[in-house]
């Protein structure tokens, strides 16, 4: 048997993983206040929409892609320890997953901007 090589994130030091970790954390959670000041205090052409279209396209679309890009970014060890089930999902079939995860959200989000359209809410 030979023995088998190290993969590259395997070889970068848990210390590294969890300042990463922290600036990712730190950027989603500045994106996030980001979309939701976008909904109550709308500039721009923005202003014109309702409250309830501005809530469905950013607290569900924006801050949907954000956290699974988010997630999808994250050094996941520390989470496959303390959640076995996510072990399951590695390479391929993580990337497989997180693009259909990705896939159906730009899906909504297209169907409701063109629901939108189509009803004149948005111009």
């Amino acid at each position: 048997m030979t023995p088998r090589r190290k993969s590259l994130l395997s070889r970068i030091p848990e210390p590294i993983g969890r300042i990463w970790n922290g600036m990712i954390y730190a950027a989603t959670l500045l994106l996030l206040v980001g979309s939701h000041f976008a909904v109550f205090q709308p500039t721009g052409a923005n202003r014109s929409y309702p409250t309830w279209f501005l809530a469905l396209e950013y607290f569900l679309m924006v801050d949907g892609m954000v956290v699974l890009i988010s997630f999808g970014m994250l050094d996941r060890r520390r989470l496959r320890r303390r959640f076995p089930v996510l072990d399951r999902y590695r390479g391929r079939e993580f990337v497989t997953l997180w693009l259909k995860a990705l896939g159906i959200m730009c899906v909504i989000m297209i169907v409701i901007i063109a629901v939108g359209n189509a009803t004149g809410i948005v111009a």
